[in-house]
């Protein structure tokens, strides 16, 4: 029998492993692990142990007893460092993690809730929850997807079969790729941006502990995401306790020079309380000078309790109270904040860059480590070419079937089957590794040996090979897509919009048309194509404008007439061919379907603007 890495499942639905198989040995001498207790290959399809043959010798008990609970610190790997939330706040956490760019797991837990947040050189990039209502089907019937009705008639037909939701949906075709990406991504965000309500539990943290499933391709700015998280898990009455006794303190720059305002996606007002932290007023004279009201109330509180934790703004001498009259108002409030001039952002950072401001990762690389407090923050380890290797090598071989996997055609005979194994477990057999081969590369080594292990096993069983082509073949007359089209075209769009948001319309064109190539049914990438040909081209002939309306025409179709950006796009193609009442009718529209779409507003108070101007002018009298 090939060696195998195991996982072990908890009571509370934790997951204990990679384990070596003699070190499950040790752990069923020492009675920690049972007949019943959930065993798994890849950490997803839990048995019982005894339903693994290797594993069922090692039993010395009744296979027929009942499961009984697994302690949940079985063989559970030392954290890099720990401690308790009301001691480093969630911001504050995050903050040393970004700024030391650590890759690693970071594990919340809060009674009986967990939380796991994946880091990837300081950035979140995957997140766990052993909550039902964070899975994935809960997630789609909140955002309106489906009714919980159509949800457990979806997980009635799933029952038994060896489908995750998000692939149904997609050979289903009830729900397009595209679309299921963005309620993916949505559906991270929000599992991120719930830890930030926390103001009790524990963190730990695993360096070098990556996720193993497939990454989404998203590149989340950690400065934006802990702005973010700021706004959404504070409330007003809190941030008054807590920063309200400090209100005849003047508030003053902080030392964080590696980390710049522009880094963190504030609005205007966000950044005017910046601007007037700069050690000349109080507390109390900041939220006077940026007037009355709770909404700005919350604006200052929010954002100098970002800037204290992010390091940005600090406590300076207590004063007496000075009214905001007679402070200095010297101040251009329509300057740019001042930063440095980054390097353009190149490859997969390239992709977090967002409209009105270039997202960079100087100030990320430029930082020197920063420690929690006893605790230091070790510099994140790098991958090696050989770990580079199997890891694409890993995720090949998860997008394809198990024919693929061997390299062999869907009639290849068994013996043919057994040949290909053995010639690709030449390569890949752990046990060829020599002792002083990393933890690392074994892991990922048997990783990919596990995979070439579950098509020749299924593939030699005369039953399991017919019920697995039966499948496949279901799943080609559904209408199966490639998922490695799929993100490799996700990828290319978001690259697009980078583009398209820096104004490089010609080569955005380009990019869009190879994300179309490798999913043409996506009707947001032709609605994106559309807006980048015409502003690529915006004094081309007539023939050539209709077709890049056309594009965003048709696109919005295909998105059920469904898309914000789709609207805004059209009116300002409308807007620049001289159809300011269409294109104000296409800004109505995106802000119908997107309350609070900036753009949209501001193509709108600008059309405006221009209206009062001309009114202004030809109604005055002689």
């Amino acid at each position: 029998m090939p060696p195998r890495r195991y996982y072990f499942k908890a009571v509370d639905d934790s997951v204990l492993g990679p384990i070596s198989l003699n070190v499950v040995a040790e752990m069923v001498m020492a009675q920690k692990v049972k007949a019943n207790t959930p065993v798994s290959l890849d950490g997803k399809d839990f048995r019982p142990m005894k339903a693994f043959p290797e594993l069922a010798t090692l039993l010395s008990v009744d296979a027929t007893e009942e499961p009984e609970a697994v302690s949940a610190d079985i063989l559970q790997e030392e954290p890099t460092y720990q401690g308790d939330i009301t001691e480093v706040s969630i911001p504050k956490l995050l903050y040393h993690f970004s700024a030391s760019r650590v890759t690693g797991r970071l594990q919340l837990t809060n009674q009986n809730i967990e939380k796991n947040l994946f880091l990837m050189n300081g950035k979140v990039v995957a997140a766990e929850s052993n909550l039902p209502r964070d899975q994935l089907g809960p997630f789609l019937v909140r955002k309106g997807r489906f009714s919980e009705e159509q949800l457990d008639d979806i997980l009635q037909k799933l029952a038994g079969r060896m489908e995750r939701l998000s692939d149904y949906l997609i050979h289903s075709r009830m729900i397009s790729p595209h679309e299921l990406f963005e309620h993916l991504r949505e559906q991270l965000l929000e599992k991120v941006y719930e830890v930030f309500h926390w103001r009790v539990g524990r963190y730990a943290f695993f360096e070098g502990q990556e996720f193993k499933g497939s990454l989404l391709p998203i590149n989340f700015n950690p400065w934006e995401t802990i702005a973010e998280g700021v706004r959404r898990g504070y409330e007003l009455a809190e941030l008054r306790d807590l920063l309200m006794p400090y209100g005849n303190y003047l508030i003053v720059p902080g030392e964080n020079s590696s980390l710049h305002l522009n880094q963190l996606g504030l609005m205007p007002r966000e950044l005017k309380v910046f601007k007037l932290a700069q050690g000349q007023r109080t507390l109390h004279a900041i939220n006077e000078e940026m007037g009355i009201g709770e909404e700005n109330l919350f604006t200052v509180l929010s954002m100098v309790y970002l800037g204290l934790e992010l390091e940005l703004l600090a406590l300076g001498e207590q004063i007496h109270e000075s009214s905001a009259a007679e402070l200095d108002d010297g101040i251009n409030w329509e300057q740019d904040v001042p930063r440095e001039a980054p390097a353009a952002a190149t490859g997969s950072d390239a992709g977090a860059e967002s409209t009105g401001a270039a997202v960079t990762d100087e100030g990320a690389q430029a930082a020197e480590a920063v420690p929690l407090p006893g605790t230091p923050v070790k510099a994140a380890p790098r991958v090696t070419r050989e770990e580079q290797e199997l890891l694409e090598t890993l995720n090949k071989l998860k997008e394809q079937d198990h024919f693929e996997r061997l390299g062999l055609p869907r009639n290849a005979l068994a013996k043919d089957v057994s040949k290909a194994f053995l010639q690709a477990a030449r390569r890949f057999h752990p046990d060829q590794l020599s002792p002083e081969t990393s933890a690392r590369i074994r892991d990922l080594t048997s990783e990919v040996f596990a995979l070439l292990n579950e098509a020749q096993q299924t593939l030699t069983n005369d039953a399991r090979r017919a019920e697995y082509l039966a499948g496949l073949e279901a799943g080609a007359k559904d209408g199966q897509v490639d998922v490695g089209n799929i993100v490799q075209a996700e990828m290319l769009f978001q690259k697009g919009e980078v583009l398209v948001n820096n104004r490089k319309f010609e080569e955005a064109q380009k990019v869009f048309d190879e994300a179309l190539k490798l999913n043409p049914d996506e009707g947001e990438f032709l609605i994106y194509r559309g807006y980048a040909a015409f502003f690529a081209k915006p004094n081309a002939d007539s023939f050539y404008r209709q077709n890049c309306l056309d594009n965003i025409t048709r696109g919005l179709k295909m998105r059920d007439n469904n898309v914000a950006n789709g609207y805004l796009f059209l009116g300002r193609i409308q807007k620049a061919m001289g159809d300011e009442e269409a294109a104000r009718k296409s800004f109505k529209k995106a802000l119908s379907l997107e309350h609070n779409h900036l753009e949209a507003q501001r193509e709108l108070r600008l059309m405006s603007m221009r209206d009062e101007k001309k009114g202004g002018l030809f109604g005055k009298k002689k």
